[in-house]
């Protein structure tokens, strides 16, 4: 099997730009209002919200920039890289179930694993945070978005995933 690479729709991307833009921008509002009130509170609101949203427009220019994929499904398991969260690799091997539907109203593959506990204290504590969140909030622990992929739909996506997980299934079986 060869590699399978997710690409972003370029539109996408930069939706997610202008939208990260306006957020910058409001906080250079929120920051502004504060200095001219002499509103310490606004002051730190909109200073933090500079920063973060600041660098979540670097992140995003950068995406638009050079394209980065948001997966990439190999013969040993899934390279995830789509959000900050992302897992990263996610072998086979840790996979109980693969299910696709919508999440949020958009479409997702999730991934259910084998032992959830012990995969995840491997990872951040961020990312154990989100598999913990997705849980909570009666999702698989593993979310991959292929709303907004290039040139394959969720479905086809899917049967791509699912054909390499099973044919490990049944490496491992003989």
């Amino acid at each position: 099997m060869k590699e399978t690479i997710i690409y972003e729709k370029k539109k996408q991307a930069i939706k997610l730009l202008v939208q990260t833009l306006l957020m910058v921008a409001a906080a250079v509002v929120v920051l502004y209002l504060g200095i001219d009130e002499k509103s310490l509170l606004f002051c730190m609101i909109g200073g933090v919200g500079c920063v973060f949203f600041g660098i979540c427009l670097i992140v995003q220019f950068i995406r638009v920039l050079h394209k980065k994929p948001l997966f990439t499904i190999t013969q040993e398991g899934i390279m995830d890289q789509s959000t900050l969260t992302s897992i990263n690799f996610i072998p086979y091997e840790e996979i109980e179930e693969l299910v696709i539907g919508k999440t949020l109203n958009k479409d997702s593959i999730g991934i259910y694993l084998k032992d959830v506990e012990a995969f995840k204290k491997v990872l951040p504590s961020m990312k154990q945070k989100a598999i913990e969140s997705n849980i909570n909030n009666k999702f698989p622990p593993i979310l991959l978005r292929v709303d907004s992929v290039e040139g394959m739909t969720g479905h086809e996506i899917y049967d791509i995933l699912r054909e390499a997980w099973e044919k490990t299934q049944n490496n491992r079986e003989e």
